[in-house]
This record gives C-alpha cells, structure tokens and sequence, in this order.
C-alpha cells in the first residue's frame, strides 16, 4: 500500500498489491498486513509498504506548525502502535523502518512570485510548479538566449541550465537517465514560491533545497530484532534506506544504486 507499487517495474509487480488509494479504513489496512503475515511461509510476503499521507495533506493545507498538523502527527503515532500490537501477535521476528519522503516548511504565501516577463511560453512547455519552474524548449535555439535574459533579471529565484545545477541537487544532465529534466530551471529563494492562479496558494510546502532549508529534512527510525538498539544516527540522504532493506532481507543488487551501504553497515547487526 504506497503509491505506485501497482506499476510493473520491468514487467514485475509486487505480489499483493492494491492501486493507490485513500479509501480503504486504516483499521481495514491494519488487518490486510496482518493477513498476508498470517500466510504460509511460502505465501508470505518479506516486504511489505505502509503508506500514511495524513501529516502531508495537513502540512500543505494548515502549515507545518497548525494544530491540525499537530492532530495528523498524533493520529499517525496512534496508528503506529496499533500496527505494531497487531504484528506482535504474529510471534514473527519483523523489523521496522519509518521514514517520511520529505519535510515540510512555512511558505510566505503573500508574497509570491510570477512568471518572469523573459518567459516567451509560446517557445516552452511550462509544466505548473511552485518550489521549481522547468521550462521545455520547443526549440533548442531559444534556449541560451532566454536563460541569459533570466540571469540578468534574477529576483527571488536563482536560474539554472539544466547542464549547470549543483551537484548536490541531483537534478541535471547527468541524473537524467529518463531524459525528462527541463531545459532550464527557476528555484524560487525560500520561503516564497512561483504562483500563478485564482486560489490563494496553500501555506505549507516542501521540495526546497535542504542543504538550504532545513525544514526540508525528515524523520527515520528503525526497530526489530536485526537492528543495534539506542543509537542515533546523523542525517542522510534518504536514498541510503534501499541497502537497509536489501541487507535485512539478505537480497545482493549488482547494478549501480544512488546510495551506499554505510547505513546499513552501521545500524543493521
């Protein structure tokens, strides 16, 4: 249950799956998981997703420091201890990792930023952002000529080639394998964002840069009998989970991956 695990990667899906929703009662969740480990061992999944998007839509619609966000946080910890208490009647050795995908930060929702004058959108494709603006050449020509007119009228946002973003963003010519990053790059300088539209935009956001804005880091914590207890590990990149899991599930990848194993080597006994 965590979006997108009803796509077949390279023809393969998950065994059990459901198509992404948010109907099905969490309580009606809870009993599908403790189903599945109640399968034969040769039935029963090793691997099993737990998706909540409750603190996200909160975070998004009331801000980070709301009282409804506070609720959400509440519910999910809630929801946590049911789960484990039902897994625990298993007597099966399972391990836990939560994680959230992202943080979430107070945006200045009074302020916001317009599409720059330099911006010819009859020459781009202009997907609707807020915290990035990708613009895609219709023609390859335009597109020095419009990134140097934005580079001299930068004001709130820095702009980028695509063949010039920072390193550490992992979002340029060399991380697009799937030839889908744009052209050229509008980052709005937090806490504003790109808005163009009726509606007042919502006050909480995330995807800024968290070497910048701190807001952006999130929460990890890992239990059960295969991890080293009472330790606390600085922050990562979340891409460092993927080895975590293969080491717990003893599963060995030869392709290159984002992350490293020092993670893993480190919390995993």
């Amino acid at each position: 249950y965590w979006i997108g695990t009803e796509a077949d990667i390279q023809g393969v899906r998950p065994t059990y799956y459901y198509s992404y929703n948010e109907l099905i009662p969490i309580d009606r969740r809870i009993q599908v998981v403790l189903n599945w480990l109640q399968l034969p061992e040769e039935q029963r999944p090793h691997l099993i997703t737990f998706y909540m998007p409750q603190t996200d839509h909160a975070g998004h619609d009331y801000g980070p420091d709301a009282p409804e966000t506070t609720n959400a946080v509440q519910w999910v910890d809630t929801v946590i201890q049911k789960l484990t208490d039902a897994v625990k009647t298993t007597g099966l050795p399972v391990n836990f990792i939560f994680v959230g995908d992202h943080g979430m930060t107070k945006i200045d929702d009074q302020n916001t930023l317009s599409m720059p004058e330099a911006v010819d959108s009859s020459k781009f494709f202009i997907p609707k952002g807020f915290e990035l603006i990708e613009l895609y050449a219709k023609k390859k020509r335009d597109i020095k000529s419009t990134y140097r007119k934005l580079k001299k009228n930068e004001k709130g946002f820095t702009v980028y080639l695509k063949s010039g973003m920072p390193d550490h963003l992992h979002y340029g010519n060399k991380d697009d394998r799937m030839n889908v990053i744009g052209d050229i790059l509008l980052i709005p300088k937090w806490p504003r964002i790109f808005y163009y539209g009726n509606a007042k935009p919502h006050p909480g956001a995330h995807g800024f840069d968290p070497a910048l804005v701190r807001d952006m880091y999130t929460v990890f914590y890992a239990w059960g009998p295969n991890f080293k207890t009472n330790m606390q590990v600085p922050a990562f990149e979340n891409v460092n989970v993927y080895p975590v899991i293969t080491k717990l599930l003893g599963l060995r990848f030869t392709d290159k991956i984002d992350g490293s194993s020092d993670l893993a080597d480190r919390i995993v006994k």
